[in-house]
């Protein structure tokens, strides 16, 4: 089922259009080609950022290389500094996941696709994992041909 994302994607969607990018046909990246890459802007963002939950969750206003943030702030910044290094935005998903129990609290990611794997850059994590290794299940994904529409309907 395709429905529409988190309130924050439409706030940063006006707030920031640079972050959005276009939709290609792009679809997955080389893992080797990526890789060092990915672990280097999850590492740096993971350090730029001071850890700050919001109360508001998923509703919150995501914001862009803050001083403090929640997850959703760590996602787009990590997307936006990876489309900034040339990566495109239609291989740079962001997820909604419910995190295991017991807390289950609802939580933002970003995932990129590749032939051996969608991969997971995380604020809570400095590695980066497959989706299916992180104990997450997926909520909801950007859709890589419409970056307003989200799948319902994603697996690990």
């Amino acid at each position: 089922m395709i429905g529409t994302g988190p309130m924050g994607w439409s706030v940063i969607r006006n707030r920031h259009p640079d972050a959005i990018g276009t939709p290609s046909a792009d679809r997955e990246l080389v893992y080797n080609n990526v890789i060092a890459d990915l672990r280097e802007v999850n590492l740096q963002v993971n350090q730029a950022i001071q850890p700050r939950p919001d109360p508001r969750g998923l509703g919150d206003t995501w914001d862009i290389s803050p001083a403090e943030g929640d997850c959703n702030d760590y996602a787009v910044t990590k997307r936006l500094e990876l489309m900034q290094r040339g990566y495109p935005a239609s291989c740079l998903l962001l997820a909604e996941v419910v995190e295991p129990a017991p807390s289950t609290e609802h939580h933002l990611v970003l995932v990129v696709p590749t032939e051996r794997g969608r991969f997971v850059l995380d604020n809570l994590r400095s590695n980066i994992v497959k989706l299916e290794r992180t104990g997450y299940t997926p909520y909801r994904i950007q859709c890589a041909n419409d970056f307003d529409s989200w799948d319902f309907t994603v697996s690990v």
